[in-house]
């Protein structure tokens, strides 16, 4: 059996949003197999009174997609009394910094996730960010018996550049110098383009305006909280997950799609932002289109329903995600879980 070992705990004191303040429990721990994977798991004080939750971050990505201190999704849930870990997958984050074990296909990270649910301790809601959304979709398609509850993609991939112009572009040329340069299981750090784009923020809050490259809608995230989540959420990845994605703008196939097709029983709910120039309403719909899970749901979070237009990083820690986003999946879980047998 896979063992969790806990590197640290202890009490700590978070902001979720705005001025609210809370007192959870947390832990640092780590799961040992062909690659070390990393949780930082955050609780209640006094022990969870909700399901579980499973956060998994995006391509090159890692924990502090969930978590700034200045807005925090994985603090609140946490103190609405849900258990809540925060992965990080293999080869990201700061359990595994060896890069001689990260992943060279997609079908590794859903591996890690399905690792990660049958060492927890009990079966848990999967939410899913970006890339780490295909992942979910992804084991929860190839794995039976599945320890999971539920599944929740954010601005999750299911095809990939279909829908920006730019990225399909941006994609179709990747192949074309995979085809002509040995960079196979290439390690890129993004940190510095963090470096980079935090210098680029006032042009980086407009770009929404002007053309389909921008991270998240003008006015959504405070130069502050952006500047803290991409200096420490850029992480690190192998070049060949790129190509694995990249590959999606030229066949628009999931490659587990038939078997995600055939899960009835999971309730499934995918979430999409109506501006996301990164993972557009083309490429994630279909990961609702193509289900028949008696129980899914699809949000577009629109500017007519949701106060304002919505991207890629906002629909998670955005000024109004507390509001249309982490509430909203509280109660969703809430009822679904009452549904439970």
């Amino acid at each position: 059996m896979n063992q969790l070992e806990v590197k640290w705990s202890g009490e700590v004191r978070q902001k979720t949003h705005d001025d609210n303040w809370v007192e959870l429990y947390k832990e640092r721990i780590t799961l040992n197999h062909t690659s070390t994977l990393g949780f930082i798991r955050k609780q209640p004080i006094g022990g969870a009174t909700k399901p579980p939750i499973l956060l998994v971050h995006g391509f090159a990505q890692n924990r502090y997609t969930w978590h700034t201190s200045i807005r925090s999704m994985s603090a609140w849930l946490a103190a609405q009394g849900h258990d809540v870990w925060n992965l990080e997958l293999r080869g990201h984050g700061w359990a595994d910094t060896t890069n001689q074990n990260s992943a060279s296909r997609l079908e590794d990270y859903a591996d890690d996730i399905v690792l990660a649910s049958e060492a927890m301790p009990n079966p848990a809601y999967w939410i899913g960010h970006s890339m780490g959304g295909g992942a979910i979709y992804a084991a929860a398609a190839k794995t039976k018996p599945l320890k999971c509850l539920g599944i929740i993609g954010i601005g999750a991939v299911f095809h990939f550049g279909q829908g920006n112009p730019l990225m399909n572009f941006v994609c179709r040329l990747s192949r074309k110098i995979a085809k002509r340069i040995p960079l196979k299981d290439t390690v890129v750090h993004t940190r510095g383009a963090g470096h980079v784009l935090n210098r680029l923020f006032p042009i980086l809050d407009t770009m929404g305006y002007l053309g389909p490259a921008s991270g998240w809608w003008p006015g959504t995230i405070e130069r502050e909280l952006a500047e803290e989540r991409i200096l420490n959420g850029f992480d690190r990845t192998n070049i060949n997950i790129w190509y694995e994605m990249s590959h999606l703008a030229k066949e628009p196939c999931f490659p587990y799609e038939k078997e995600w097709s055939r899960i009835e029983d999971l309730p499934i709910w995918i979430i999409l932002g109506d501006q996301d120039h990164l993972l557009t309403e083309i490429d994630g719909r279909p990961a609702y289109d193509l289900s028949n899970s008696k129980r899914k749901r699809l949000t577009i979070l629109n500017n007519n329903d949701h106060e304002t237009h919505w991207g890629h990083l906002d629909i998670i820690l955005g000024k109004l995600a507390p509001k249309y986003v982490w509430e909203p999946i509280s109660l969703w879980i809430e009822a679904e879980t009452s549904l439970q047998p």
